[in-house]
């Protein structure tokens, strides 16, 4: 097997055409973080976006996205905002995922959302997850019922907390796609809250995030698209969601709303709109994404394996990374309390910095 590497405005639209064929069949490779369109478009906003082009007897017949950083480190496109990381291929093909690496040209790649079914990475996994999903495939009645079944009152708690919102405020209306200003900055605006009020990074503050999510949202096609739903109470506008859709998933992505309605959840009483006109649209599946939120618990009913781990190929990089984990390991063991996380604290400020420049 043979590696080239190009630009994702380079590729020709056989390329694009054979990417959205072998997405499309095979159903591991459904969302819609694996659509071209979603690297196409994070290469318009980064300038370091690569794709390895795999080929077989000089056939294609795979596509590799990363991102290439200095001393020749490789990432997941778009950073810590990818949810799913991994080569768009046929399950049939077979590759080796240190050749690719070296192939692109990369001294290591990490990964921290790739599909644990890709067994390439398997060697190279430090630590397995999973991304709740929400079954839609039967309709979203059937999703109900099978939520209450497994005893989950979250349907019927904010049903009733719909209803009160109506009553308090106004009626509800859910738009399935608002691709305004006002919308958008909404969503910003209360996300940011969230961030600062959390003590989470803030993600916007690095403009290239703000350009792919408004190139996103622009995107409307039959295989991938944008959507930015929102939700009112009479006039007011008291949720916002913005995340993406293939042809069968929808991932839920930047969740937000007016904290000034917290008291009725309308970030579920949204989510639930969304599960409830999903089927309507041809798509089987709402992905949650990575992490233990207890709503994700309660609204999940089925998951994907994930996992976090790094391809190393001998060279500086690899070894100023050992470095770092020996150095956490040392201050892990010494019996300085909390004293002895702050080296691992400070390489991860360090790390989630470098992951967003």
């Amino acid at each position: 097997m043979k590696v080239h590497v190009v630009k994702p405005r380079q590729l020709s639209a056989d390329h694009l055409q054979f990417w959205r064929d072998l997405q499309e069949t095979n159903p591991a490779l459904a969302n819609p973080f694996f659509c071209p369109e979603f690297t196409l478009a994070v290469g318009e906003v980064r300038d370091d976006v690569f794709v390895g082009v795999m080929e077989d007897a000089g056939e294609v017949v795979g596509f590799f996205p990363f991102q290439r950083r200095a001393f020749g480190v490789g990432k997941p496109i778009a950073g810590p905002l990818s949810d799913y990381q991994g080569v768009i291929a046929s399950p049939e093909i077979e590759w080796d995922a240190s050749y690719l690496v070296r192939g692109c040209g990369l001294s290591l790649y990490d990964f921290d959302h790739m599909l644990a079914s890709q067994n390439a990475f398997a060697s190279y996994h430090t630590e397995l997850t999973y991304s709740r999903t929400m079954d839609l495939s039967q309709g979203f009645e059937t999703y109900v019922d099978g939520r209450r079944k497994a005893k989950r009152k979250i349907v019927s708690d904010h049903g009733r907390k719909a209803r009160q919102l109506e009553r308090d405020v106004g009626k509800l209306r859910f738009e399935l796609h608002e691709d305004t200003p006002d919308a958008f900055a909404a969503m910003l605006a209360w996300k940011r809250d969230q961030y600062r009020s959390t003590g989470a990074y803030d993600v916007f503050q690095h403009r290239w995030t703000i350009g792919l999510l408004e190139r996103i949202c622009r995107v409307q096609t039959a295989g991938f698209a944008g959507v930015c739903s929102t939700l009112y109470a009479g006039d007011q506008l008291v949720a916002v969601h913005l995340g993406m859709r293939s042809r069968s998933v929808w991932h839920y992505w930047f969740p937000t709303y007016d904290r000034a309605f917290s008291r009725y959840s309308p970030g579920i009483i949204q989510i639930l709109k969304m599960a409830e006109v999903a089927p309507s649209l041809g798509l089987s599946t709402i992905d949650l994404g990575w992490g233990d939120s207890l709503y994700k618990e309660r609204l999940g009913d089925g998951s994907v394996p994930i996992a976090v781990g790094c391809v190393a190929q001998a060279s500086p990089a690899a070894g100023i990374r050992r470095l770092r984990r020996a150095t956490e390991g040392l201050f892990h063991r010494l019996p300085l309390g909390p004293l002895s996380a702050l080296p691992k604290k400070a390489f991860d400020r360090i790390e989630r910095r470098l992951n967003f420049t």
